[in-house]
């Protein structure tokens, strides 16, 4: 089976399972019940913003451990894992394509969640952030997440779908403890807190106009997200060539 045709029967699984709706509806939704709710409350513009990203940083942990579960047992379901397990030659090729597939919709899902807050959030009157301010913020989440998708892939398929979910609630948790002071020293040693620091730092210095990027510790949080990328592609690359199925628990 060739690479692009494997890309078209993952896009067709994508609109045939409730995968979608969680990357293109639930954003949505979500951002404009933020801007609903910031349409009367009484907190001040910059608190506004800063509770959306430090929700977003909690909520997509566990949305991410919860796709890449349904995704599993989507596979499990199709004869036991055979679309992957049956290709004679480079068997990484349906995982690189299923990847493929997901960082794109996530990257999508990003930016409806983030761009279409921005755009509401404006529409209020808001004039504390331009547009491309939260353009920049999506995809700084999206790519501080990168981790997280490997690191649930390979949990969803080798240990199960509930272990999947089971550490995304956890890592929801560990973000917002990654926000506050114990996450100081820290936060850029575990891929959980990386979406949550990277997000609140860059919206830090938007508005502080010059803030030291080394006192927020971003050098350091950049250099652990490259060596967590690389560390995890080359198990990723393992997994896919060892893997011989598993098995869905939900």
């Amino acid at each position: 089976m060739r690479f692009r045709s494997m890309l078209k029967s993952d896009i067709y699984k994508f609109f045939h399972t409730p995968v979608w709706i969680w990357h293109l509806v639930i954003p949505l939704v979500g951002a404009g019940v933020f801007v609903w709710y910031d349409s009367f409350n009484a907190m001040k513009e910059m608190d506004q913003v800063s509770l959306y990203i430090e929700t977003l940083s909690v909520v997509f942990p566990i949305v991410i451990g919860i796709i890449m579960a349904m995704v599993s047992q989507v596979e499990e379901k199709a004869a036991g894992y055979q679309l992957l397990l049956t290709v004679p030659k480079l068997k990484s090729l349906p995982h690189l394509s299923k990847l493929l597939v997901l960082l794109i919709s996530g990257l999508i899902a990003t930016l409806i969640a983030v761009g279409g807050f921005g755009l509401g959030f404006r529409g209020l009157g808001s004039t504390l952030l331009s547009f491309m301010f939260f353009i920049k913020l999506a995809i700084i989440l999206f790519v501080s997440m990168l981790p997280l998708y490997l690191i649930h892939y390979l949990v969803s398929f080798i240990l199960g779908n509930g272990d999947s979910v089971g550490l995304g609630i956890v890592g929801g948790l560990l973000s917002a403890l990654l926000l506050t002071g114990l996450g100081d020293k820290i936060w850029y040693f575990l891929p959980w807190g990386l979406a949550s620091r990277f997000s609140m730092n860059f919206f830090i210095v938007s508005l502080s106009n010059g803030q030291s990027l080394q006192s927020l510790g971003i050098k350091q949080g950049i250099m652990a997200l490259i060596l967590m990328l690389v560390i995890l592609v080359v198990l990723s690359g393992i997994m896919f060539k060892r893997w011989e199925g598993g098995k869905s628990e939900l």
